[in-house]
């Protein structure tokens, strides 16, 4: 459920912790499944413990099989082209941080 939420939370336009919270809830009463709380607290402190190999890996892996699957028309000039902006991501300016994402 906390992954789930931070999948909701990493692509929504809101990127909110309450809204990540609020589409997880949802969801769950559409399957018919018990109501969570809408407070973030929670989420907030079980989304600190995901380990960050797993979801690093995963992006890589994502990223790799949609390039693997990208049609060669939309190459550029018949190459490969990253773009990456960072513009829209948010993280606590820690010591830690710091360290593992200068």
């Amino acid at each position: 459920m906390t992954l789930k939420a931070f999948i909701f939370q990493t692509l929504s336009t809101d990127s909110s912790c309450r809204q990540a919270v609020v589409r997880v809830l949802s969801e769950r009463l559409i399957e018919g499944l018990s109501a969570i709380s809408v407070e973030t607290g929670v989420y907030c402190k079980a989304r600190k413990r995901l380990p960050l190999e797993p979801l690093q890996q995963a992006v890589a892996s994502s990223g790799k099989a949609l390039h693997e699957q990208a049609d060669p028309a939309w190459l550029w000039k018949g190459h490969s082209l990253t773009v990456t902006d960072g513009s829209t991501l948010l993280m606590p300016d820690t010591p830690e941080n710091q360290t593992a994402f200068p």
